[in-house]
């Protein structure tokens, strides 16, 4: 390097004489060295020290200049070759439309989302249950769930629970993304229930009372009775992460004096929270609706 061109500085030519070295050994052992010498003014390399070493390494130097243009053709060459053979990678989706016509209301709510996001579903087609992940451009049926309405997720999204079956004979059912068979919990429901991470299923009978069932199905328990006389019709259960509370909408026949009521699962006591309905939980806050506005407040 001094030999091609006088200004460079001793040290920088000595880093580049000692990372040339034939012997693995007597070059840096890391770039970090590397770079150090090449900053340090002080540096020298014992076989560039002086004039005569220089000397000697310009012939070195003469046949690095001859290979290093090979050297770089071949490797530029090497990474085009590997681009241009690599796979495209899978185009990711962005952004769908599920359109209005595609999900068709027949009770209770007609579509739901996963806990994680991860996954829709919705009534459509002959009122199947279809679920599509956020990240496919197709759905997927549910076989054999025509007639069904107000689709849910377990808790951990693997699951989907619908009701089934003509009104005056319905059932909840739940079936397994993962292919395992669909499972019958309980009949004469209200459409509209929900997954604890309690293990239970939460729902409401036409009368208004408040039921769960264990998710692996037996006989459902009854938390408020129908026609008690602190509330008045009982819809939407909304299970609490932890399994010792259930949101649940006491519309009192009238859907404008609704209100959200709580309900202590060990002492069955139920407090009033809000005027409105569709109250659901997420993140530390409550989120309802009440006369088409939608509210959130801290919930602890």
């Amino acid at each position: 390097m001094a030999e091609l061109r006088k200004s460079v500085p001793p040290n920088v030519a000595a880093a580049v004489g000692k990372s040339l070295e034939k012997v693995a050994a007597d070059r840096f052992d890391t770039a970090k060295q590397f770079m150090e010498a090449l900053e340090d003014h002080a540096f020298t390399h014992s076989t560039i020290a002086d004039a005569p070493a220089v000397a000697a390494a310009s012939g070195r130097s003469r046949s690095v200049r001859m290979w290093l243009p090979w050297a770089v053709a071949a490797t530029v060459t090497a990474i085009a070759l590997g681009v241009s053979f690599r796979p495209e990678p899978p185009t990711l989706v962005q952004r769908y439309q599920v359109s209005g016509d595609q999900i068709l209301a027949s009770g209770g709510t007609a579509f739901a989302l996963s806990p994680d996001g991860s996954t829709i579903a919705y009534i459509g087609e002959d009122l199947q249950v279809f679920w599509r992940p956020i990240s496919a451009l197709e759905p997927q049926v549910v076989a054999g769930s025509e007639q069904s309405r107000a689709p849910f997720f377990s808790p951990d999204g693997r699951s989907i629970g619908f009701t089934t079956g003509p009104p005056a004979d319905d059932r909840i059912r739940t079936v397994s993304l993962d292919g395992a068979p669909p499972r019958t919990l309980s009949g004469d429901h209200f459409p509209g229930a929900a997954w604890g991470d309690d293990g239970f299923v939460y729902y409401v009978d036409i009368e208004g009372g408040l039921y769960r069932v264990s998710d692996q199905g037996g006989d459902p328990e009854t938390l408020v009775a129908p026609g008690s006389d602190s509330v008045g019709l009982l819809r939407l259960p909304e299970p609490l992460p932890g399994g010792k509370t259930v949101l649940v909408h006491d519309f009192g026949g009238n859907i404008a004096g609704s209100r959200i009521l709580a309900l202590d699962l060990e002492t069955r006591e139920l407090t009033a929270l809000e005027d409105g309905t569709h109250a659901r939980f997420a993140h530390g806050h409550l989120f309802w609706i009440r006369e088409r506005t939608l509210f959130a407040a801290a919930f602890d």
